[in-house]
């Protein structure tokens, strides 16, 4: 590195993993994969439940972010955790940062509401929630809701309004500022490009490339000089417009393109400049990824009949009981179990699970093992959402009116607290009531 380089060219290498300090991520794995009840047999368990209760009290985890909330522990211990007891606050107290929050009185400009003045809690009062003016995140969350996609120009204009990002100019593998387009859709420049004008000579947009039909056979993109700005209508040129490989994507999916046509192969490598062979070789990927969705559809599809042809005698119960194996169980396959012996289908996918190995171990009287995590299946399993674990819209069932049996305690009765409740016995002898039908609601 010459002398003249070494005061602006660093280059900082991470250490290998053998010098690293944290090198028990073995163990963190076994504690992350096991449930609570079984966490305690992990080496370094007290160590790794006192880190993960420092996380789960002071920081709160988006897109793309990690903040750490200073204090927050007050909320659910009622007082300050021993950390923040003894590192108190160096300076003024302070409150906490509100993350950016979209102004809708500003529209048509783009802004975000000054600091002082954006809410820290939603219209119902309790705290904003991480990413929930967060445009990445909600792009995603609505795409794959099936609520958004790029055909829905309406949708796409509300979202860019919504949560005042440009509907316009993000593309394939790109994302393009525009200096002073404001003007376009103001009239005028902006607040912020009129506090920062040009700081040379005023430029005009430098064109993204377009295909040069003159050159061919050879491929080339136009002269930048002669480059349109805008399309044949006089309208701006849109994103992606002459990008081979969105347009490749767009075409397959509209099965305008594929890889036994050869003719639009060859329009389309001669229309986008593009070498025949890549043009198949992106075909060709797309094409995989098509069959293996259509490979795990079926399966899919094979999986869910094969359940219902099922009875319950076809299942190993003592085994997928015994072995902490139900919650890879549908929750109509749980029903089955609970229609036989004629127990409440009321409550979560959990709830179900909880039932079932009670009354496993109840029928030959024995304890339910304390390795049995009947009362939190969070951890072992996921939320309640996964394809895993529901197989119809019955996940949460109220109330159940289609048992026939003629016993007082009836599913739609319960109790007068609304739900049954279950007498739950450890291998020490403990027992503990627990109302199926509210176990898994929590206040916060």
């Amino acid at each position: 590195m010459s002398e003249g380089k070494a005061d602006f060219i660093n280059g900082i290498a991470s250490e290998s993993p053998d010098d690293m300090f944290f090198f028990n991520d073995n163990y963190l794995s076994q504690y992350t994969s096991k449930s609570k009840s079984l966490r305690a047999t992990v080496p370094g368990a007290s160590y790794f439940d006192k880190i993960f209760t420092f996380i789960e009290l002071h920081l709160q985890t988006g897109e793309l972010y990690t903040e750490f909330l200073k204090e927050s522990c007050k909320k659910t211990l009622g007082t300050s955790c021993e950390y923040c007891l003894k590192n108190p606050w160096s300076g003024p107290v302070m409150t906490r940062i509100p993350r950016p929050f979209p102004s809708a009185d500003d529209l048509p400009e783009f802004h975000y509401k000054n600091v002082h003045s954006t809410p820290l809690t939603d219209s119902k009062g309790n705290d904003r929630g991480p990413d929930d003016w967060q445009p990445r995140a909600n792009i995603k969350k609505l795409f794959e809701q099936k609520k958004l996609s790029l055909e829905d120009n309406e949708e796409i204009k509300k979202f860019s309004q919504a949560f005042i990002v440009d509907e316009k100019y993000t593309g394939e593998l790109y994302t393009e500022f525009l200096k002073e387009s404001c003007k376009k859709t103001l009239g005028t420049s902006c607040e912020y490009c009129l506090k920062n004008p040009w700081s040379g000579p005023v430029m005009t947009r430098i064109p993204r490339p377009f295909p040069s039909a003159d050159d061919l056979p050879e491929f080339h993109y136009k002269n930048v000089h002669s480059t349109p700005l805008t399309d044949s209508k006089g309208n701006d040129r849109g994103p992606d417009d002459w990008q081979p490989r969105a347009n490749i994507k767009k075409l397959f999916e509209q099965k305008k393109l594929s890889l036994e046509d050869n003719e639009e192969i060859k329009k389309f490598s001669q229309a986008f400049i593009v070498d025949e062979k890549y043009v198949r070789s992106y075909l060709e990927h797309l094409s995989s990824l098509e069959t293996i969705s259509k490979i795990r559809e079926k399966q899919r599809k094979d999986a869910r009949q094969e359940r219902k042809k099922k009875e319950v005698s076809d299942y190993n119960w003592q085994e997928l009981i015994e072995n902490g194996k139900l919650p890879s169980l549908v929750v109509s396959e749980l029903d089955k179990y609970l229609i036989h012996y004629n127990l409440s289908k009321t409550g979560k996918k959990k709830d179900k699970i909880r039932r079932i190995t009670v009354h496993y171990y109840n029928q030959d009287r024995r304890a339910v093992p304390d390795d049995q995590p009947v009362a939190d299946f969070d951890q072992q399993f996921g939320s309640e959402d996964s394809e895993n674990e529901s197989d119809s819209d019955e996940d949460l069932v109220l109330c159940d009116s289609s048992s026939d049996s003629d016993s007082d305690s009836s599913d739609c009765d319960g109790d007068e607290e609304g739900g049954s409740a279950e007498v739950l016995t450890s291998r020490s002898g403990r027992k503990t009531t627990q109302n199926s039908r509210f176990a898994d609601f929590v206040l916060y």
